[in-house]
């Protein structure tokens, strides 16, 4: 299992953790190369960890980023801005050796996304 990034309610962080069992941690990396974060999305595709999106302490912006890792410790920037909007508090899903996202906030008086973009 695995928390990547978030909230701790008075600040956003890019910090990596791993369990193997839900009950004892393991910090991976203290300060991920990507933006601090939170309503981002992770799913586990083609053999890596994948952070998609979400609200950057960068400015305090949305985003439309894409990173991967293979081992939760070294982070690779995909694309700084992929083909969708840039947005928060989407989904992700894996089907069909593809990873979906799925709709999401599109900022203060954008209102939400209702469109399905994948990437192979």
């Amino acid at each position: 299992m695995w928390i990547i990034a978030g909230s701790t309610g008075s600040s956003l962080e890019n910090d990596v953790w791993s369990s193997a069992n839900g009950n004892f941690w393991i910090q991976q990396q203290t300060s991920a190369p990507f933006s601090a974060r939170s309503e981002h999305s992770s799913v586990v595709f083609d053999g890596g960890i994948w952070v998609i999106a979400g609200y950057t302490a960068t400015g305090s912006q949305l985003t439309n980023d894409v990173w991967y890792s293979f081992d939760g410790i070294s982070w690779d920037n995909k694309t700084q801005t992929a083909n969708f909007s840039k947005r928060q508090s989407h989904s992700s899903v894996v089907f069909n050796n593809k990873i979906w996202v799925i709709g999401g906030d599109l900022g203060p008086g954008k209102g939400y996304a209702n469109d399905v973009w994948y990437s192979e």
